[in-house]
């Protein structure tokens, strides 16, 4: 293909390059969000995420030093995006995403998985790199992308990223010489880099770890009483669910999903009573109502003196009323 031909075909296809990016994005934020739940996923990619279509100057330049036979096909970074996220582990999720989907064909052009292990005492520029090519004619708008259409996608972790953003231009593709001593200097960053993200994945999995028990029970609780009220939708506060939970860790350490489900059963104006409330009570609103009733019952001496929250404490004292407990600070 020629400088002209193919400078005519860039300027033709443009806006389908564009909206090509585009939907590949946002089809990827939204099956992230469908996977992580909206509060994880708005911190998830910390950096964000544009598609960006390579100018046509950019393109021209880049077949003169490559002389592609078939640049519209070969040159497979026309456009592109990246996704970036906080540690190694949250790449396989970005990964799976991405090949699970219909809309598109995935080719992995670039592993650092695998570079590491064809190469595990070289220290070099990491990144995972996919090429997305479109599975048939695909309308975007009032564009259509055509079948085969590619886009270059680029996952990274944010420490990938300052990497990435300090050597490309300036190890890589240098205007001038690149001293020995640079290089050397980027192979120890790289290295570095790669400790840190070991040793904060390790912390993150020691964190899993240690709120494992805390965490399925949120989840359980979440899903208990969605079932249970499910006429009316609410937002849980995840955070006060989570400090009620670390209060009362040794109350429920032994306790058996069951048993709260027929402590639960067998007192139906517990969910009377949450139903009643709900509306104008904040805690009644909060999955872990469920799991205090429980364990103002059994523990309510502990309950009462471990109340993570002094503003919700008028609140709390209509739990102990329900039960017909009375403590020095609750309701009678």
């Amino acid at each position: 293909m020629s400088f002209e031909s193919f400078q005519t075909y860039l300027e033709d296809i443009q806006p389908a390059l564009k909206a090509w990016g585009e939907r590949i994005v946002t089809e990827v934020k939204s099956a992230l969000e469908r996977e992580l739940g909206e509060k994880r996923f708005s911190s998830f990619l910390k950096i964000e995420s544009t598609p960006r279509a390579k100018t046509i100057e950019s393109a021209i330049g880049k077949l003169a030093r490559k002389r592609y036979a078939d640049p519209a096909q070969e040159m497979t970074d026309l456009v592109g995006a990246r996704f970036v996220v906080l540690i190694r582990d949250d790449l396989e999720l970005v990964s799976r995403v991405i090949l699970n989907s219909t809309l598109w064909s995935a080719s992995l052009d670039k592993d650092f998985y695998e570079e590491i292990e064809n190469a595990p005492t070289l220290f070099d520029y990491q990144s995972i790199h996919y090429v997305l090519r479109a599975n048939g004619d695909i309308n975007c708008g009032e564009v259509v992308v055509p079948d085969k259409t590619a886009c270059e996608i680029q996952i990274r972790t944010l420490l990938q990223h300052a990497y990435a953003e300090i050597v490309h231009d300036n190890i890589y593709k240098p205007s001038g010489v690149v001293p020995k001593k640079s290089e050397r200097l980027v192979a120890r960053s790289m290295a570095l880099m790669e400790t840190t993200d070991d040793l904060f994945c390790q912390t993150i999995e020691e964190l899993k770890k240690a709120n494992q028990l805390r965490n399925s029970w949120s989840d359980y609780l979440t899903g208990l009483y969605s079932i249970t009220f499910a006429d009316v939708a609410t937002e849980p506060d995840i955070d006060l669910n989570y400090s009620i939970l670390d209060a009362y860790r040794s109350l429920y350490q032994e306790l058996d999903q069951q048993d709260l489900n027929s402590f639960i059963s067998s007192r139906a104006f517990i969910t009377t009573r949450i139903r009643e409330r709900r509306g104008t009570l904040f805690l009644f609103r909060q999955p872990t109502v469920l799991i205090l009733y429980y364990l103002v019952a059994n523990a309510a001496h502990e309950v009462d003196r471990n109340w993570p929250f002094e503003s919700l404490r008028e609140e709390l004292n209509f739990i102990f009323s329900d039960l017909g407990i009375a403590l020095s600070n609750s309701i009678n």
